[in-house]
């Protein structure tokens, strides 16, 4: 399979609900660089859709020509800029097919292309706006039992890069939000980097899963469904080999153990 395969499989496979065909398919009111770009790495893309909602967008070619330091995450942790778009969006599919308690943490995101300002049309990840502040770890405190179902999200998907700024607290609405997946779906032997939520989890938090978690993770080995289609075979068997050790095991994985 290569990776235009993958690409065109995720394609066809995204559309399930109103939500995803209104980020496919809404056309862009207003196409802005996102201006605190020392936060990303990555070129990224402040859009209003003409349905009033707010999302962001990062182009599939911002990593092919990425300076020096992204380019050297990539291949530290194993990926190509195929996989990293693969990763943003899969991720939310990911949920999806775990159940409500994924959905509701992990910003739907979308591949589709968008018309650039200063780059062109541009085929890329579309991330659904989350509100929420990013490194502030109070939620831990605030409400355990979503930074427990975010740990075992980043557990199954082999997150290898769980940062503070990629977990988003809305202190207000009592909500974290998940963003950035790129460098998820980890094969044996890949780097892991910040593991902010299942280190969390396995040194304080829970480590046994609950029943729901159970009965996802098993609903997924049982059946990868769309995910075999569009996941790299190795990152598939990855998927696969993790949810079968949660089965076994019964409890998260230790931090890293991708």
């Amino acid at each position: 399979m290569t990776e235009q395969d993958q690409v065109d499989a995720l394609y066809a496979a995204q559309v399930t609900s109103d939500l995803e065909l209104e980020l496919i398919e809404a056309l862009p009111a207003r196409v802005d660089a996102y201006r605190d770009k020392a936060s990303h790495t990555v070129d990224l893309y402040e859009v209003v859709l003409e349905t009033g909602r707010m999302a962001f967008f990062k182009p599939l070619n911002a990593y092919q020509d990425a300076a020096t330091p992204l380019k050297r995450a990539l291949l530290g942790y194993g990926h190509t800029p195929v996989s990293t778009l693969i990763g943003e969006c899969a991720a939310w599919q990911l949920a999806k097919h775990l159940g409500k308690r994924w959905e509701e943490l992990v910003a739907p995101t979308v591949l589709r292309g968008v018309k650039l300002p200063d780059r062109g049309h541009e085929v890329g990840s579309m991330a659904l706006f989350r509100p929420g502040e990013a490194r502030r770890r109070n939620y831990v405190h605030a409400v355990p039992e979503q930074a427990a179902n975010g740990a075992f999200f980043d557990c199954l998907a082999g997150q290898q890069d769980r940062n503070p700024g990629n977990v988003l607290w809305h202190e207000q609405r009592s909500r974290i939000h998940l963003i950035d997946h790129g460098f998820a779906f980890a094969r044996p032997g890949d780097r892991a980097g910040h593991q902010e939520l299942t280190a969390w989890r396995w040194q304080r938090g829970p480590r046994a899963l609950d029943d729901s978690e159970l009965a996802a993770v098993s609903r997924l080995t049982e059946d990868l469904g769309d995910l075999r289609g569009y996941l790299a075979a190795d990152r598939a068997a990855a998927l696969l080999s993790r949810g079968q050790r949660l089965q076994r095991g019964r409890e998260i994985l230790p931090p890293g153990e991708l």
